[in-house]
């Protein structure tokens, strides 16, 4: 077996090199914190663990408005996506479009924030735009892919599964 030796300038190197590495932040995380996030009811503001049981949009993120109809919610997101918003997933509570819902144009890495851990049963994908599902945060577990304006009623073994969702 052959050993390397190093010399003082190559020792100094190594050791400057790992404690600048060591010293050097990382990158600013560009995702708002939770704490940063906030929901509102009809302009009223509302816990976070509240925005499951409206229907509500994330295009003002990291504002979630929420609304009692699917009809004004939709009338609100509106003016935000003809200026820059893009839907690329909406997701629904139960099967067939039916009960609470959410308009996503944005990545969760953890639904639970916003109460839709393991909630959702059906989904409407948008905008010619693809992503996934998964089963666990983080982007963790089994991931469930949907393109290009697919609608899906009913989730099957994936129903009441998806704990994060990723736009690609």
């Amino acid at each position: 077996m052959k050993m390397f030796r190093r010399g003082r300038g190559q020792s100094a190197l190594l050791v400057a090199l790992l404690t600048g590495a060591v010293l050097i932040p990382a990158p600013a995380f560009a995702a708002p914190s939770q704490s940063e996030m906030s929901a509102d009811l009809e302009g009223k503001p509302i816990q976070l663990g509240e925005v499951s049981r409206y229907h509500c949009q994330d295009l003002d993120y990291p504002r979630i408005h929420c609304f009692r109809t699917e009809a004004a919610r939709d009338t609100s997101a509106a003016p935000l996506l003809a200026s820059s918003g893009v839907t690329y997933v909406i997701v629904w509570e139960n099967p067939s479009f039916q009960g609470a819902s959410l308009i996503v144009s944005q990545d969760y890495t953890q639904l639970v924030t916003l109460a839709w851990n393991d909630r959702i049963s059906s989904f409407k994908a948008k905008n010619g735009l693809n992503g996934r599902f998964w089963t666990d945060w983080f982007y963790g577990g089994t991931a469930y892919y949907f393109c290009c304006n697919q609608q899906v009623t009913v989730l099957g073994s994936f129903d009441n599964t998806f704990s994060a969702i990723q736009q690609l």
